[in-house]
């Protein structure tokens, strides 16, 4: 996303998830140049991995504190909508243990909470109804999946 002579803004990479030491996935990142509803889920931006310039916070802001849940996405989608300058590092950068929210997903009421996030997200960002609505339930596919691999592994005794 930088043309030759631009002011690199953001810098990231990709992630490789840990369980107990020992890693077991690489997450390639990817950051898109635009983003609507639709595509947004598409993301890969790790932001454990990004590194990201001071005056890019005074132009776009910080993480809202308003969203528990989905605050990176929110400001990832910030930065991407005031045109800040990513540039990929193409390699592992961040080793991460598994979890962060989506991945703990335990009450239906986080599922809930998740999906009025996202929908805000879609209406600060403009994103339009059918785009934002789009995004919400493929996000909800996901922490339903996680809300049920939780309960099934808590049932059988292996959370």
């Amino acid at each position: 996303m930088k043309n030759e002579g631009e002011k690199i803004e953001v810098v990231y990479g990709d992630l490789l998830l840990s369980n107990n030491g020992k890693v077991y996935r690489e997450i390639k990142g990817r950051v898109f140049e635009e983003v609507t509803g639709f595509n947004v889920n598409d993301m890969k931006f790790n932001h454990p991995t990004m590194f990201v310039c001071s005056t890019v916070y005074e132009r776009v802001g910080y993480f809202d504190e308003k969203f528990r849940i989905a605050a990176d996405k929110d400001l990832v989608v910030r930065m991407i909508q005031n045109k800040i300058r990513f540039i990929k590092l193409e390699k592992p950068i961040t080793i991460m243990d598994i979890g962060g929210e989506t991945g703990r997903t335990r009450k239906i009421k986080e599922i809930i909470e998740a999906m009025q996030e996202g929908w805000r997200i879609g209406k600060n960002n403009h994103f339009g109804f059918i785009p934002t609505l789009w995004m919400c339930s493929r996000s909800l596919k996901y922490r339903v999946l996680a809300y049920t691999k939780y309960h099934l592994f808590k049932m059988l005794g292996k959370e």
